[in-house]
């Protein structure tokens, strides 16, 4: 009925990080954090639109949780000629439940049943991500990261729902395994 409550959820948000100093100039970072996520972008397309749909979390689409384990190792690097240099490398695991995905052929738009057409999976992701910093220098400064990351999709049929890709684990729609980035800052004068 009218202002009758559908659906309630809630939950814990823990975060824990540690930061050990091995060196005056060096440290070993280890992370944990949970989130919870309560509304959901739908859109079948890989570009954001204008008709993308958000969906609140209700009896049928579960709230996303997550659950990320990091460790990393820093090292600065002092140049007293060339400026200061910062390098990490960083591992990170991540764990999904309740992750939204599509039946084929999905019709998000103007369906009012819009959850008969999403499936519930279970996903997760990893990675490695090195990096050189210049933070500071006389004219020049910038960043160059690798990163390897993956992340995957499981959608198993139940009864209420059907599975995707045979019950088989899939690539996610954003999973990009290899990107490299370079930023070059320099003051001409």
């Amino acid at each position: 009925g009218s202002s009758d409550l559908i659906q309630s959820y809630g939950g814990l948000e823990p975060r824990f990080s540690l930061s050990y100093k091995l060196a005056e100039l060096s440290s070993i970072k280890l992370g944990y954090n949970r989130m919870r996520q309560y509304m959901h972008l739908l859109s079948n397309t890989m570009a954001i639109s204008p008709v993308d749909i958000w969906k609140f979390s209700d009896q049928y689409v579960k709230p996303q949780v997550v659950d990320q384990f990091s460790l990393g190792v820093f090292k600065n690097l002092e140049l007293d000629t060339k400026g200061s240099f910062e390098t990490s490398i960083e591992a990170y695991y991540k764990t999904y439940q309740n992750v939204i995905d599509y039946v084929d052929a999905a019709n998000l738009y103007l369906n009012p049943t819009v959850e008969t057409e999403l499936l519930n999976a279970q996903g997760r992701s990893y990675g490695v991500e090195l990096m050189v910093k210049k933070s500071r220098g006389v004219r020049t400064t910038g960043w160059i990261s690798y990163a390897y990351a993956r992340s995957f999709r499981l959608a198993l049929p139940n009864e209420e729902q059907i599975g995707a890709n045979f019950g088989k684990e899939f690539p996610a729609n954003f999973d990009i395994p290899h990107s490299l980035k370079f930023v070059l800052n320099h003051r001409l004068n």
